[in-house]
């Protein structure tokens, strides 16, 4: 249920990072239009409300390359010091969830990307032992396990996609971008008629595997706003048209991408 006491402009805020949790307050200000000050002031609102942590940070499946399984292991059986750690869990946004499995350890999954959790929490506890940090596998939940070895692997999964979208009709175009090094595919899709999405744009997530694939329907008018954004550009360089409907569009969609490779 969407929680109605929220901000519009905090939902944007939620939805970008989801989409996107390691961008600067100074990116985001600039996809929100708003001041640097004025996202940190959101952030924070949102983390103190406990929604950022529920929203954002158990939508785990965008995020499973960063998504890692935690074990702490104390030094003696100590009830008060278990508890206070369990204290510090809770109020750790990195934190997912935890479980206790015996008198002296606790477990749990949290989100990490600059391996900061485990020297933050050595710090803090003198009385934890040790700290053990390994990767969260997730295939049995969404199928077999596919293998990517190199960008043709990701390429065969965004073609089988696009062959996919393009039996609905009313496509325009479809865009690919690859990023083998993060097991991302995002397929651009280029439609007809007004997007039902926010802004103009709608997201749909999966994940295949072990890659994270993402298909963004827009429209040719709100393709070209979003390629105002020094983000955007960035992110549209490496893009390849995969389909395009006729001459026309063939034409003005390469001279967008032009403009964003030379800029």
């Amino acid at each position: 249920m969407i929680d109605k006491s929220v901000a519009e402009k905090d939902w944007e805020l939620l939805k970008i990072l989801i989409e996107n949790p390691d961008l600067t307050n100074s990116q985001i200000a600039e996809m929100l239009g708003i001041s640097r000050q004025a996202v940190s002031r959101r952030r924070k609102r949102l983390k103190e409300r406990g929604i950022l942590r529920h929203y954002v940070y158990l939508d785990l499946i965008p995020r499973i390359d960063l998504t890692k399984k935690f074990m702490i292991k104390l030094r003696e059986i100590d009830y008060d010091k278990v508890r206070e750690v369990i204290r510090f869990l809770q109020q750790n946004w990195q934190v997912v969830l935890f479980w206790g499995t015996k008198n002296d350890r606790i477990e749990g999954i949290m989100i990490d990307r600059t391996n900061s959790f485990k020297k933050l929490l050595l710090n803090e506890f003198s009385f934890i032992e040790t700290i053990t940090i390994t990767e969260v596998r997730l295939q049995k939940i969404f199928g077999e396990k596919i293998s990517i070895e190199n960008e043709e692997d990701l390429m065969k999964i965004g073609i089988s996609e696009a062959k996919r979208i393009l039996k609905k009709g009313g496509i325009k175009a479809i865009l690919l971008i690859l990023k083998p090094e993060e097991k991302v595919v995002i397929l651009t899709v280029i439609k007809d008629k007004k997007i039902w999405g926010d802004k103009g744009e709608f997201i749909e997530k999966q994940v295949k595997g072990e890659t994270y694939v993402q298909i963004r329907y827009t429209t040719i008018k709100y393709f070209k706003q979003l390629l105002k954004s020094r983000i955007r550009r960035r992110m549209y360089k490496k893009a390849k048209i995969l389909y395009v409907r006729d001459q026309y569009e063939n034409r003005r969609i390469k001279r967008m991408l032009r403009i964003v490779k030379h800029i």
